[in-house]
């Protein structure tokens, strides 16, 4: 519908509306297979990926930040296809011949607050699990690497990991049936099973009503489901935001209203999430209001919404955060401002690439 053409070999993360409308690269790279991928709270996705470089120094596969529109190594000449417009970007964590696979940020307080936004990865050849602790680093994140679940069994190799609605961890052990590509498996063990481990805090409180299946979802008004945005319990924040969607047109009203009054950073931030869900003028209208809010998290979620719908009407106010202390926000500003594709942006983008930024 926007009149691009992809012709390329390169790896893509690619998105698109569930009816397979406005397809669109998020980035693209000469790494092998971008495998796992995650989101946070403010849009932000992460994957992992095999030889994001040619092995050497102990550098292979890797955990990555992607940046909409980045260009990714390994450099080879699949990249001459590309439109490159600086520096190939780096990588979040390098993981060497890990062979990583499942990926997924834990959004619960369960495991302790200083798990909450952490990323786990499995690591198929290093038969174990990593805990990425994240925090700021410019406008990017720079990662603390923890082995979190770690097997002296050869033929462990975790495939996927999983939060479930308490809060607990799922692991997926493929067992030992591979013996393609990966040294560490070159000889197939149909006869080795693999197995769904769960890892529990040994002290951690019980979630009661963990999916939230004793609330009444059909009949809850959209401000009875709105109170819900920033409950403790991931999964029922999810469906609050997945059925404030739904209801649409009625829902606009009590999302504008929690955009204004509401004192939780994360039910205004999860309030935005809900209107990007909603395809109408009235939404995008409510959406611009959070651009104003005081928390840059929930101005992040808004610059975002107005990237990916493309919302020209909210160029000045985009222009006027680009000057914005957070980083972070200062990154999803510019993203937004490039997709909208806008000329008044011009100035201000070229005016910040000259400071002291990354």
């Amino acid at each position: 519908p926007r009149g691009q053409i992809i012709n390329d070999r390169a790896a893509h993360i690619y998105r698109m509306r569930p009816d397979g409308t406005e397809l669109d690269s998020i980035m693209a790279g000469g790494m092998d297979n971008p495998v796992g991928m995650a989101f946070n709270g403010t849009g932000d996705v992460f994957f992992t990926t095999t030889f994001f470089n040619f092995p050497r120094d102990g550098k292979r596969d890797a955990l990555v930040h992607a940046i909409y529109g980045g260009l990714y190594p390994k450099k080879w000449n699949i990249l001459n296809e590309l439109v490159r417009t600086g520096d190939f970007m780096p990588a979040l964590s390098h993981l060497g011949p890990a062979a990583p696979c499942g990926l997924s940020i834990y959004e619960s307080a369960v495991f302790g607050e200083n798990f909450t936004g952490n990323l786990f990865t499995c690591q198929f050849n290093m038969h174990k699990v990593q805990r990425h602790v994240l925090s700021p680093n410019g406008s990017t994140f720079a990662a603390r690497d923890l082995d979190f679940m770690v097997s002296d069994n050869p033929d462990f190799h975790p495939t996927d990991v999983l939060e479930d609605a308490d809060g607990s961890l799922l692991v997926i052990d493929t067992g030992g049936w591979y013996k393609l590509c990966c040294p560490t498996s070159q000889i197939a063990k149909p006869e080795v099973l693999g197995a769904i481990y769960r890892i529990r805090r040994a002290n951690g409180k019980p979630v009661q009503d963990p999916r939230g299946l004793k609330l009444d979802w059909k009949k809850a008004s959209p401000s009875r489901t709105a109170e819900l945005l920033d409950d403790p319990r991931p999964f029922v924040r999810h469906r609050a935001m997945a059925r404030l969607g739904k209801q649409g047109q009625a829902a606009i009203g009590t999302l504008k209203e929690v955009l204004q009054k509401a004192k939780s950073v994360a039910a205004r931030r999860n309030a935005v999430w809900a209107l990007t869900r909603i395809d109408s003028a009235a939404a995008r209208a409510a959406t611009r209001t959070a651009l104003a809010d005081d928390d840059p998290t929930v101005q992040q979620a808004a610059a975002h919404a107005a990237g990916i719908h493309r919302d020209a009407t909210t160029v000045p106010k985009l222009i006027r955060l680009m000057k914005s202390k957070s980083l972070h926000l200062r990154r999803k500003t510019a993203t937004a401002l490039g997709c909208i594709g806008d000329k008044r942006a011009v100035p201000a983008l070229l005016a910040a690439a000259q400071g002291r930024n990354d």
